[in-house]
């Protein structure tokens, strides 16, 4: 694979003067071979060389030289992102990255990710919905959830469209479930409330959302906690 920081260093027999000319374009299995009599100038889709407007008689030039390696590098790089997608759920921001990291410029990678996006198999908004969904149901607070969603650089669907009440009522809600879950298991009660704080603690509760859950989570089962006593 060529290295896409940098322009392909070029060919001196290809580019001496004059520049050679296309002599055909050769239909081969759903691609275009762009012929300079017995060689090969570039493979191309057929939508590449109407962009290109190549044609028999086309003076095959240094600058189209370069923008049929972008055609190239793109679908090389939507191939690989297509591949990383089979294994693992991926944003854009996150194929973004793992595309530069392997030698693509910004620009060859921004193209690989549009030709991604006209497949429609891949979809930042779905995928942050399932993420969400996910860690709301495991029962992560709203804080959680955005920072893990900005990582992948995601948005979280419910900072956008819920009012600030209804987050909090949100975050209340699944921190009650998640603190009656920890108090329902075995222990001492020092130890049960130690659990529960240590559950919400990870899930990134604020503490004073956290010991409210405590607290409600107790009464409903009768648990006396320890600085309701005197």
């Amino acid at each position: 694979m060529t290295r896409r920081t940098q322009a392909k260093p070029r060919e001196p027999a290809l580019f001496d003067e004059p520049a050679p000319c296309i002599t055909a374009l050769v239909p081969a299995a759903g691609f275009v071979r762009v012929k300079a009599g017995r060689r090969t100038l570039a493979t191309l889709v057929p939508m590449e060389v109407q962009t290109l407007q190549l044609a028999p008689g086309t003076p095959w030039t240094p600058a189209l030289h370069e923008r049929a390696e972008s055609f190239a590098n793109a679908r090389e790089g939507l191939a690989l992102c297509l591949r990383w997608l089979r294994t693992t759920d991926r944003s854009t921001h996150e194929l973004r990255a793992r595309l530069l990291a392997k030698g693509y410029s910004a620009h060859d990678a921004d193209a690989s990710l549009r030709l991604l996006a006209s497949t429609r198999l891949q979809s930042d908004d779905a995928m942050a919905a399932r993420t969400q969904n996910k860690l709301a149901t495991a029962g992560a607070s709203d804080a959680k959830i955005s920072r893990s969603l900005a990582k992948k650089g995601l948005v979280s669907r419910a900072t956008d469209t819920n009012t600030q009440a209804g987050t909090q009522a949100g975050d209340a809600a699944r921190a009650l479930t998640l603190a009656r879950a920890a108090l329902a298991k075995p222990g001492t009660t020092q130890s049960r409330v130690r659990r529960a704080l240590g559950a919400l603690a990870r899930a990134e509760y604020d503490e004073e959302v956290a010991r409210e859950a405590v607290r409600q989570a107790a009464r409903e089962t009768g648990l006396a906690l320890p600085d309701e006593h005197g």
